[in-house]
């Protein structure tokens, strides 16, 4: 029953620490399709946009859509009708995906990479919240030697998932990423090899109180 949620830093290795958990524990990955099969379960209509994660997100980039098709926005009332129109979408589209969160919770043996689960699951029992970081220089050499890319180039795709994942978070969740409170465990990936990682992870979540112990908060309904 009990659930994973990982939030991770750009070049951390989440997604690979994931893998490795699910190896281990017998788990599966709340991804795309996952969530489609709930959403068809619940007879929920969801599009496209429920697969927007923080680590996909870029601040601005609605309205920048908007500008190069309808011209500045001034007294357009073309910009501002596109504009509400998306917002209201994509905000309904976030709202969606924190019901389907919370069905896959009830279902357990879960890992939820991304998708604001430390937020939404936050108030949920036999859930461990794990944030896993690494130095930016870290990340960027990571992110530079995988995708052949120059230092530059890397540190400016790195820079740029930071930001989009810290604005993903506080325009849908109002909720700092860098919360440590949000967290039961934040781990130095540049520090601790990722077999130990997942080690570590494995133990913590062993080390959660039972669930008779904790005050079941209900889901919202989908």
């Amino acid at each position: 029953m009990p659930v994973i949620t990982i939030s991770r830093q750009f070049g951390s290795y989440g997604d690979a620490v994931a893998e490795m958990l699910c190896d281990r524990l017998g788990y599966r990955i709340l991804d795309k399709s996952l969530m489609q099969r709930l959403a068809r379960e619940a007879s929920v209509k969801i599009d496209k946009r429920i697969d927007q994660s923080e680590d996909r997100y870029r601040p601005w980039t609605l309205s920048e859509r908007l500008l190069s098709r309808v011209g500045p926005p001034g007294r357009n009332p073309a910009f501002w009708a596109g504009y509400g129109s998306i917002v209201t979408r994509e905000q309904a589209a976030a709202e969606t995906a924190a019901r389907l969160i919370h069905a896959a919770y009830r279902i357990g043996n879960l890992v939820v990479v991304g998708r604001g689960g430390q937020v939404v699951l936050r108030d949920q029992p036999d859930v461990l919240h794990v944030r896993l970081v690494a130095p930016l220089a870290v990340r960027v050499r990571r992110h530079q030697v995988r995708a052949g890319l120059t230092v530059e180039d890397a540190h400016t795709e790195v820079a740029a998932s930071d930001r989009g994942a810290a604005d993903f978070i506080k325009h849908y969740y109002d909720a700092d990423i860098d919360d440590p409170s949000l967290y039961d465990l934040i781990i130095n990936t540049a520090r601790v090899p990722l077999e130990d990682v997942a080690g570590l992870i494995v133990d913590a979540l062993a080390a959660l109180p039972p669930t008779s112990q904790t005050q079941h908060n209900p889901a919202p309904p989908l």
